[in-house]
């Protein structure tokens, strides 16, 4: 049975209850203590509060005066350096310095050459062609020109500052067309009768015949000024607009690096006369470009092959009776076993190479490449042979 909660406290229950009562009392009488002291600490923390708060806002206040006034002398100090620059720039040296001067000094700037005459180049090494450090390196002169008003007369007053023609074929296209043809024509122009240095790029194995024409038939009545040659690119056709270039009078090219990565190249230049005027060529690197055929290069004095088959090394030899320095790249096809074409028996005619100085062979089987080679070739006592066996080194 469920008692009533509203019914009156019978005579048993009350005194029980009576002593609870008394128990809550007392718990209440502590409760309200405790809360009374809880409230006068409340009270004190708010009015220490308040006081920190009013030294805060004033210290926040100095602290902003302090930040204005320091931005202020910064800014006054940022226009008394411009001021004091643009006043000693009176007399900075390179204002005396001549025109023809400076000039050189900003041919010094472009990309230089290293050692040999050649430009780093290799299929392995894209990474040199693209990214911002690519982008300076192609925008160098004419940024020297933007300059001020006495550094593009500078520039424009000596043509050695604009010869240096980079073009990384990849990277044009309907879009940036204009732009790249521009720069080119300006740098042609402006280079005038200087030598030029000639950098060409193309990673993509399908050129684009039309853009890839357009800047070639740029380049190519230039040819007869070009210094330096350089051509890296994954795989040359047959028909490739790049021929027009390889097959141009060249009188004035002292440095050639024609590089390849694909051994089909090698089918579109066999039967082509590369370099035929480039009667000052001193220095060859070349990869699947530079082949046993109708190419001659009787001036040549150092020579770089990779990847190169006998018939070729035998045809440099034969063809190049000047040359000092031979360097062969990845052996594997001079220590080849397979059975050899009639034709190509007849090319491997034994060639004596008695200006030969120093014979370098870089692979891991540099052993039975040097021992190929010497069944065919005859060197003087005193050439140096360098046995590479770690295998080639790119620079």
């Amino acid at each position: 049975m469920t008692l009533d909660p509203n019914r009156y406290a019978d005579p048993l229950e009350a005194t029980s209850l009576r002593a609870r009562i008394t128990d809550d009392e007392l718990e209440l009488e502590a409760l309200s203590r405790r809360r009374q002291n809880a409230d006068q600490a409340l009270d004190e923390a708010e009015a220490r509060f308040r006081e920190v708060e009013v030294q805060y806002n004033h210290l926040k206040a100095l602290r902003n005066n302090a930040q204005e006034y320091v931005k202020g002398i910064q800014r006054r100090q940022t226009e008394q350096v411009a001021a004091m620059a643009k006043h000693r720039a009176f007399f900075h040296p390179v204002r005396k310095v001549p025109l023809h001067i400076l000039g050189e000094i900003f041919a010094l700037c472009l990309v230089q050459p290293r050692d040999d005459g050649t430009y780093q180049a290799n299929a392995d090494s894209a990474y040199i062609w693209l990214g911002r450090h690519a982008i300076r390196r192609r925008r160098r002169p004419f940024a020297f020109a933007r300059v001020c008003k006495r550094w593009r007369q500078a520039s424009l007053s000596n043509p050695q500052a604009w010869a240096y023609l980079e073009i990384p074929l990849d990277d044009i296209d309907k879009y940036n067309e204009g732009r790249y043809f521009s720069d080119i024509d300006l740098i042609l122009s402006r280079s005038r009768s200087a030598p030029l240095v000639i950098r060409l790029h193309r990673t993509g194995a399908q050129p684009h015949s039309d853009l890839d024409l357009k800047a070639v038939t740029r380049i190519v009545p230039a040819m007869h000024r070009c210094y330096a040659l350089q051509i890296d690119i994954k795989l040359l056709h047959e028909q490739d607009v790049l021929l027009q270039i390889l097959t141009a009078p060249a009188p004035g090219l002292v440095y050639a690096s024609l590089e390849a990565a694909d051994p089909k190249s090698i089918e579109a230049v066999s039967d082509s006369t590369l370099l035929p005027d480039a009667t000052r060529l001193k220095v060859l690197s070349s990869r699947h470009i530079f082949v046993a055929g109708t190419t001659s290069i009787p001036t040549l004095r150092k020579a770089k092959l990779r990847t190169a088959r006998p018939n070729d090394v035998l045809h440099l030899l034969r063809t190049s009776p000047d040359l000092e320095d031979l360097t062969l790249v990845d052996v594997s096809l001079l220590i080849s076993k397979r059975k050899k074409h009639p034709v190509q028996e007849r090319l491997l005619i034994a060639v004596a190479a008695d200006n030969l100085r120093r014979l370098t062979i870089e692979g891991p089987k540099a052993d039975a490449a040097y021992e190929a080679v010497k069944q065919r070739v005859t060197f003087s006592d005193n050439i140096i042979t360098i046995l590479n066996r770690l295998g080639p080194t790119f620079q």
